[in-house]
């Protein structure tokens, strides 16, 4: 029997946690959309899919020069996004006690 692709034991292993799909392009999406593994694994056809549609929700019409502004922007926006949620989860806490008082930062 042939061993798994990387991709797909990997898919297998997070599917319980965040979800596998297959994207626009045929690639193995993990996560879900918007979600930093997505970003690393959706292709930019998957990506351009999937923020074309709050795009076209805000009115742009396909292919003129306000959809392309609304996807640049959606996807930056959502990266930042996915970026800021890790970073967030990486913060230490700093936790005083004064008492029966305690703060943490």
């Amino acid at each position: 029997m042939k061993p798994l692709p990387i991709v797909v034991m990997l898919c297998l292993g997070l599917a319980a946690v965040s979800g596998c799909s297959t994207g626009r392009s045929g690639e193995q999406v993990i996560g879900r959309p918007g979600s930093p593994f997505w970003f690393k694994s959706a292709s930019m056809a998957t990506k351009t899919h999937y923020y074309k549609q709050a795009c076209f929700a805000y009115g742009f019409k396909d292919g003129t020069p306000e959809m392309a502004q609304c996807l640049q922007t959606e996807m930056q926006s959502g990266k930042s996004s996915a970026r800021d949620r890790v970073n967030s989860m990486n913060q230490s806490v700093t936790c005083t006690t004064y008492g029966n008082r305690t703060t943490c930062r």
